[in-house]
């Protein structure tokens, strides 16, 4: 049906009667084939014409209208189409009296047969010179209607929408789809300018509404802390297929589809849009598709920052190590304050942190694993450590190259399946956004061989719950995760966006390090319109970031030594260096042990010495050979059997030689590694 809503306006001092108001229209209909359509109208005063009329379109008609003096009155009209073709609005058609009567055939009343025409300006044109000179106006299109068939109408209902979230908070809720119209829909859609805080659930079972999290007691056959997952089909896009029953929705049916949003990683208020698309089942020429908008408006409060880290760790020291392994530093702040008679956050709970990697796993720092909560109260900051290793099993071989491994190391007793819905999904999503937004992923080209070295590719998936009170002053709990994608080594990355680098320095886990790409953008270089032979040489060049750490060091030796210097001056230790090539390909490496800077002149004396054993440089010298030149495959683990001769009792650092090393046949190109993790010895005394 198609409702005109038309203002009457009486400017007489005398009352108006209107009696037998309706529209007046012209149709031209749609006719099959090459046959010329006939223009029908229902102007003319003929019933029988005004009955085949009134046939093809219903034509409302309203029996009296009363206007008083100086009265404005709007009046909604309906015309009901029964025909496919093309519909023009033309006027308002109507018998005017000045007496209240019972119609236009009353014996005693005179009435007089009238019609408005309805003309709409049109917008005003401003393009050209003439145009902007003269006021000139377009054509007007809103009374010319194209009536195609019946086509289905779709009503989305937000059900358990909240208005305020969290940062990082993930909230249940149900979408309900009605069609309302009365012809079946197929092909929905649905389309968010936020993909990265939406998804519908993809993965395994889905959880119950309004649950938010997968308990593993609660999935069957999950019995492993690692779980496989397929990046095939998590290939996040704007727009996401929604499942109809048999791939139909039947008029007047409705259908229920939970959903999970997860709050902005930046506080403020934000807005979302949503596009529903659809189609009838049978196709039409035009249009042949329809479309429902929606805009909704979250507010997101602060919760948690998260930072991180990841060093390689020194393993070859310890019995069993794995090559390759490393330190990860996690450092979680609660950014809500507490606020007198107003929502704030009481207190964080880091119930799970799981790693999604398709080469990594994480797993408890210390061996007894022990499990402990860990709460993070409003304003305070807490250190995570943990262990990230190698995947023992090739991934690739057994589920494919698209494939990701997430390990789960767990701070609760009920550890939640962080491969399923909708943990999952926004790791996707968020790696998804990472992935379009980061530039310098794509400038790898020739040097991607040797870039891996200090390449780690994981992603830290922090499952937290938080306390909040509200203003009434009732307690309740929010879940919620934040993500960080930890690309290299030695380089800071956070779960959201900072502007300066003042709180980078904060609680020491700074020190020594670089900046993550997706953390602070550096001030672009000046800017340059031709290219010198300069540039192009610097374009060919390696980064010193990469060059300086394409081998790891480690050394193996006992920790702790007794010796008698009485009967011998001299104590030897047997040391193995341990060289690791991280890249893929063959290095030319060169240890010099006459070169021994000192490793630890950065930090205080007395907080690595003894008041008994005072460490002196010149109490502890490299033995027998001084210079090793070697060659190591790419991914190979060589041992290289030195020895240190100890003159005095001690606390000494064995990390003081020199390790070059260069990628090329050209000895000269060769680059100091970086190997700043101390490996410190004890010498007693026990003569």
């Amino acid at each position: 049906s198609i409702v005109v809503e038309a203002q009457l306006v009486n400017p007489l001092k005398v009352m108006l009667m209107l009696t037998e108001v309706s529209l007046l229209w012209t149709f031209l209909p749609a006719l099959p084939g090459t046959e010329k359509p006939q223009l029908i109208t229902n102007e003319v005063l003929s019933n029988v014409k005004n009955t085949l009329a009134n046939e093809i379109i219903y034509t409302q008609v309203i029996d009296s209208v009363t206007l008083q003096a100086n009265e404005q009155l709007p009046v909604q009209l309906v015309l009901v189409p029964h025909q496919t073709g093309e519909l023009r609005i033309v006027g308002l058609a109507f018998h005017l009296g000045t007496a209240q009567t019972e119609g236009p055939k009353s014996s005693n009343t005179l009435y007089v047969r009238g019609k408005q025409k309805l003309e709409v300006q049109g917008p005003r044109l401003n393009n050209s010179k003439e145009e902007k000179a003269s006021k000139m106006y377009g054509p007007d299109r809103r009374l010319d209607l194209v009536i195609q068939q019946e086509m289905p109408q779709l009503q989305v209902s937000f059900c358990n929408f909240p208005q305020t979230l969290l940062c990082g908070e993930v909230h249940a809720i149900m979408l309900q789809f009605t069609n309302i119209g009365s012809s079946p829909l197929h092909k929905l859609k649905v389309g968010s300018s936020s993909p990265e805080f939406f998804t519908l659930g993809s993965h395994g079972e889905i959880p119950k509404f309004p649950t938010v999290y997968q308990e593993s007691s609660e999935v069957p056959n999950k019995s492993s802390s690692c779980e496989f997952n397929s990046k095939i089909t998590n290939i996040k896009s704007c727009v996401v297929d929604i499942a109809l029953p048999n791939g139909v929705l039947q008029p007047k049916n409705t259908l229920s589809v939970p959903a999970w949003i997860r709050g902005n990683d930046i506080g403020g208020v934000h807005e979302t849009h949503f596009m529903f698309y659809y189609e009838p089942i049978h196709s039409t020429p035009k249009p042949r598709y329809r479309l429902l908008r929606h805009t909704a408006v979250i507010n997101t409060l602060e919760s948690l920052s998260v930072r991180a880290v990841a060093r390689r760790g020194n393993n070859s020291s310890q019995t069993g190590g794995t090559t390759g392994s490393c330190v990860v530093f996690c450092e979680l702040e609660n950014l809500s304050q507490v606020q007198a008679q107003r929502a704030h956050v009481k207190e964080v709970q880091i119930n799970q942190v799981s790693c999604a990697s398709d080469r990594w796993t994480i797993q408890h720092l210390s061996s007894q694993q022990k499990k402990s909560e860990i709460q993070v109260g409003s304003r305070e900051t807490m250190q995570i450590c943990l262990k990230a290793i190698r995947s023992p099993t090739n991934i690739e071989s057994i589920k494919g190259k698209d494939c990701v491994l997430f390990s789960d190391v767990s701070f609760d007793n009920q550890q939640i399946c962080s491969s399923l819905t909708p943990c999952a999904d926004f790791y996707f999503c968020s790696k998804a956004k990472l992935s379009s937004d980061d530039t310098l992923s794509k400038t790898a080209g020739e040097f991607s061989d040797l870039k891996c070295a200090i390449q780690i590719g994981l992603t830290l998936v922090i499952i937290w719950k938080a306390f909040v009170i509200n203003d009434t002053g009732e307690v309740q709990i929010r879940v919620g995760q934040h993500h960080v994608h930890i690309e290299k080594i030695d380089t800071i990355f956070t779960s959201y966006p900072i502007k300066d680098d003042s709180d980078m320095s904060c609680h020491g886990l700074t020190q020594g390090l670089t900046v993550g790409l997706n953390v602070i953008k550096p001030d672009p270089p000046p800017l340059k319109f031709i290219k010198t032979e300069e540039d192009e040489d610097e374009n060919k060049k390696l980064d010193s970031e990469v060059t300086t750490q394409l081998v790891d060091i480690s050394f193996s030796h006992k920790s702790n030594i007794t010796h008698n210097f009485r009967t011998s001056r001299v104590c030897i230790v047997p040391v193995v260096v341990m060289l690791h090539n991280c890249s893929k390909v063959p290095v030319e490496v060169l240890i010099d042990t006459s070169k021994s800077p000192d490793r630890l002149n950065s930090r205080p004396e007395n907080l690595l010495t003894n008041q008994a054993y005072p460490s002196h440089s010149s109490c502890f010298n490299w033995v027998s050979q001084t210079m090793t030149q070697l060659k190591i495959e790419p991914n190979q683990l060589k041992p290289v059997r030195l020895s240190a001769g100890f003159s005095k009792p001690g606390i000494f650092n064995l990390n003081r030689l020199s390790v070059f090393v260069t990628y090329t046949s050209d000895s000269s190109q060769m680059v100091l590694q970086k190997h700043n993790s101390p490996s410190v010895i004890v010498v007693n005394d026990i003569s």
